[in-house]
C-alpha cells in the first residue's frame, strides 16, 4: 500500500506490510465477529450448526477477515461466490421466484425489522418510549394507546428506533403532527410494517376508522 490518505493532510507516502495491515484491522474485525455471535444468539443457533458460510463484501477478501471468521465457525468461508456479486445475485434469484419463473421452488425471503421499532409518548413521569416491534420479528404489530388527555384533538407522533425505557438517545425514524382527532376519552394508535418493506404508521378510535397517517421506506 502506497498512500494513505488522512483527514488533515492530503496524503502520505509509505509502505506498511501485511502484518502491520492486520494490526490495524485487528479491532475491526474482531468487532465483526461480536455482530456474528448477536446473529446466532437471535437466530438460536450455535455457530456448528452453520452448514456453509458465505462471505459478502470486497473486505471479505482480506486473508485476515476470512481466517477469523473460519475459526468463529469451524469451518472454511465459501470463496467460490464473488463477494461483491452475491447480493445481486440473490436480488436475481427472488426477482426470478417472483415473477413466476419458478413456481415450485422452496426459496422463501422473508422480511424482518432489523431494529426494534417503537413510539414515543408522554406519560405523567415525562417522555417515555414504547417498544411496539421487536427487532427482527416479521409481519406487523398493533399497541394501544390512550390520548394524554380528554377531549385532545391533536397529538405529536415520533416512530424511533431501539429500545429504552424513556426516548433519550434513540433516532428517530420520522414524526409527524396529526390534528382533527374526535374529541374522546381514547385514541389507538398502531405500527403496521407491510412485506413491502413498507413502514407505515396509522390511528384509529372506537368511532374512527383505521387512518394511514405517515410512511416511508423500511432500511
Amino acid at each position: 500500500m502506497r498512500r494513505l490518505f488522512t483527514r488533515e493532510r492530503g496524503g502520505l507516502q509509505g509502505d506498511i506490510t501485511r502484518d502491520q495491515f492486520n494490526d490495524l484491522i485487528a479491532p475491526l474485525v474482531k468487532r465483526t465477529l461480536l455482530a456474528c455471535r448477536r446473529a446466532l444468539k437471535d437466530a438460536g443457533v450455535e455457530a456448528d450448526e452453520v452448514l456453509e458460510v458465505v462471505m459478502v463484501g470486497g473486505s471479505t477478501r482480506v486473508p485476515l477477515v476470512r481466517e477469523r471468521v473460519g475459526e468463529f465457525f469451524g469451518r472454511t468461508p465459501l470463496t467460490s461466490i464473488d463477494p461483491d456479486k452475491v447480493v445481486a445475485v440473490g436480488a436475481a434469484i427472488q426477482a426470478d421466484i417472483l415473477v413466476g419463473n419458478k413456481p415450485d421452488s422452496e426459496m422463501l425471503l422473508l422480511d424482518v425489522i432489523p431494529l426494534s421499532l417503537g413510539l414515543e409518548t408522554h406519560g405523567r413521569s415525562g417522555g417515555e418510549s414504547h417498544s411496539t416491534q421487536h427487532h427482527h420479528s416479521g409481519g406487523g404489530a398493533r399497541k394501544e394507546f390512550t390520548t394524554f388527555k380528554d377531549g385532545q384533538t391533536a397529538m405529536s407522533i415520533h416512530v424511533m428506533q431501539g429500545r429504552t425505557r424513556t426516548g433519550a438517545g434513540l433516532p428517530f425514524t420520522g414524526r409527524f403532527a396529526l390534528r382533527g382527532i374526535p374529541a374522546l376519552p381514547a385514541a389507538g394508535r398502531t405500527f403496521a410494517s407491510p412485506s413491502r418493506s413498507m413502514l407505515t404508521v396509522c390511528l384509529a378510535s372506537r368511532r374512527w376508522k383505521n387512518r394511514p397517517a405517515w410512511s416511508r421506506p423500511s432500511r
